[in-house]
């Protein structure tokens, strides 16, 4: 991690241009090895950053890849919809609806089915209210036959019944 300013560099880079661009002691006194003098140029040296930039950066980069993605899949999307005929739309509105039918045609059911259940426990109850007055008319009926067959049999027969007989009701 770099701690100097951009003016700290430039100031650095100065003073180390100075520093090559002396004789050293050396070479003055004739010293040491020759070499040729060749000319010194500032090296163009990258620009730093801080880890903070670094990260704005690269996250500025990744969110305009993001952007290019989404841009190209828009355009692919507006390229793959065509246009809707009214065969399409009638299609479309036929698969609709046959889907909501089949979720509303099981619910209808069973509320009929409930409505019809309870229907026909009430008819049920009445049909037996009935058999059995029903039951209880032809047993008096019955029960008259009886007296008016005994009633018969002994006007025929001229001779009185005991009188257990003659109430049978």
């Amino acid at each position: 991690m770099n701690h100097f300013s951009d003016e700290d560099r430039q100031r650095i880079n100065a003073e180390a241009l100075e520093l090559l661009s002396r004789p050293a002691s050396r070479q003055e006194s004739g010293e040491g090895d020759r070499r040729e003098e060749q000319p010194v140029t500032p090296v163009d040296l990258p620009p730093l950053e801080t880890r903070n930039e670094k990260h704005r950066r690269e996250l500025a980069e990744q969110e305009a890849r993001f952007a290019a993605e989404r841009r190209r899949e828009r355009r692919e999307e507006r390229l793959d919809t065509r246009t809707l005929t009214v065969a399409d739309v009638e299609t479309l509105i036929a698969a609709a609806l046959c889907e909501e039918r089949s979720v509303v045609i099981p619910v209808i059911r069973q509320a009929l089915d409930e409505i019809l259940d309870a229907e026909r426990e009430h008819h049920k109850s009445e049909l037996l209210e009935r058999t059995r007055g029903l039951e209880l008319a032809i047993a008096k009926l019955e029960s008259a036959l009886a007296q008016l067959q005994l009633t018969l049999a002994t006007e025929r027969s001229g001779k009185p019944l005991p009188p257990n007989l003659l109430s049978v009701n």
